[in-house]
């Protein structure tokens, strides 16, 4: 750090098996820093980057932070990849600020203050009651949950979330969960599955390739679904690809879709034509999550103040309560209070009849302080 430049390091997989989902990730960091630079930097200083590739794999994360710090004296990290555990003791035990994408565990865990994220999914702590309170406004009462069988704990985890706060809102899950194979299972024989268990809410926990195959076979059974909730969001492929079987599918976003189009909204487009215009799809949601984080830590060094350390900066922004990183997350943030904890507010949408695109299901539930908002309670045990 000089008195005009700061210098951070920037972690993803630019190349390995993972390389191809988090492609965009690059561009949305590139666009929220260069942004930020255009605008004078951050109390005049310069944000320098760094990039190195963890290939997607835990001892290749440790080389790449070891590179960062020690060799390109990284004040701090933004980490856009699946294998951040590799390297999170070395940088935890020597303080280092990190944002960037809670694809593992170790991002909601207690010792890791040092990291930050703006959602988190795979967590320990207690799910919340919105997913319930939507199914249930939609007139849902029992659910029946498919999920590929191979999936990771972060499907796992998701699973559990959904099932719990269901069962707040008095939403009846079927004990026997319908298990996928891609590959191997039938999806006929799936659909019938779900066409015997009588449930009026179908929870997929599948790819949209998967999930299509399915729900297109429900035949009029689907008529008596009143909710289709999928973990995950659609990209504009999978709705080229599978649009007219999915529609009427929900899902949930952790930010603001954008539909709703905010001044937040337009400072990203701006910034990723400018700065990242190979990126395509633009508003792809990794390369969404993936700016946000590279915001995250923008807001850090901000508070961190004109002479920033690295103890002050995980400090100052673990003391921030009302982050929404310009409006692009769905319900501000309290840095403190909901450190490891899945978001309890969320945008939700649904594949139009068409297939075509997606739509913003609105909250019209009595009391709501948002139409374009689904907020609830965290569940206590």
């Amino acid at each position: 750090m000089s008195t005009d430049e700061i210098r951070i390091g920037v972690v993803f997989p630019d190349s390995g098996p993972v390389a191809p989902a988090l492609s965009v990730a690059r561009g949305g960091i590139e666009a929220r820093l260069e942004r930020a630079n255009a605008e004078g930097g951050i109390h005049g200083r310069r944000v320098v980057y760094d990039w190195a590739d963890d290939l997607g794999t835990a001892s290749g994360n440790l080389k790449a932070v070891q590179t960062l710090v020690e060799q390109h004296s990284a004040f701090g990290l933004i980490e856009a990849t699946t294998a951040a555990s590799g390297g999170e003791i070395f940088l935890r035990e020597r303080g280092i600020p990190v944002s960037g994408l809670p694809a593992e565990r170790i991002w909601s865990e207690a010792a890791s203050s040092n990291m930050f994220a703006f959602s988190y999914v795979i967590t320990d702590g207690p799910s919340v009651d919105t997913y319930g309170r939507y199914v249930r406004s939609r007139g849902g009462t029992d659910a029946v949950v498919v999920m590929n069988d191979e999936l990771a704990s972060i499907g796992n985890d998701m699973v559990r979330q959904i099932t719990e706060s269901l069962a707040s809102q008095q939403i009846l899950v079927e004990p026997q969960r319908i298990d996928f194979t891609p590959g191997i299972s039938d999806p006929g024989r799936v659909a019938e599955q779900i066409q015997r268990s009588g449930a009026d809410v179908v929870v997929v926990a599948l790819s949209a390739a998967d999930s299509a195959s399915i729900l297109s076979r429900l035949g009029p059974a689907r008529a008596r679904v009143r909710v289709m909730l999928a973990i995950g969001g659609f990209s504009s492929e999978s709705l080229r690809d599978y649009g007219p079987s999915l529609a009427g599918v929900t899902t949930f976003l952790d930010y603001v879709p954008f539909k709703q189009m905010t001044t937040g909204h337009r400072q990203y487009l701006d910034a990723m034509s400018a700065y990242a215009p190979e990126t395509q799809p633009p508003d792809a949601q990794t390369a969404v999550q993936s700016y946000i984080a590279a915001d995250m830590f923008l807001r850090g060094l901000e508070e961190a103040g004109p002479c920033p350390t690295r103890a002050g900066f995980i400090t100052s922004l673990r003391a921030v309560k009302d982050y929404d990183a310009d409006g692009l997350i769905a319900g501000n943030l309290d840095l403190t209070r909901d450190f490891g904890l899945i978001n309890t507010c969320y945008t939700i949408v649904r594949v139009n009849a068409a297939g075509t695109d997606t739509e913003i299901v609105e909250n019209d539930t009595p009391g709501s302080q948002d139409r374009h908002l689904w907020c609830g309670e965290r569940i206590t045990p």
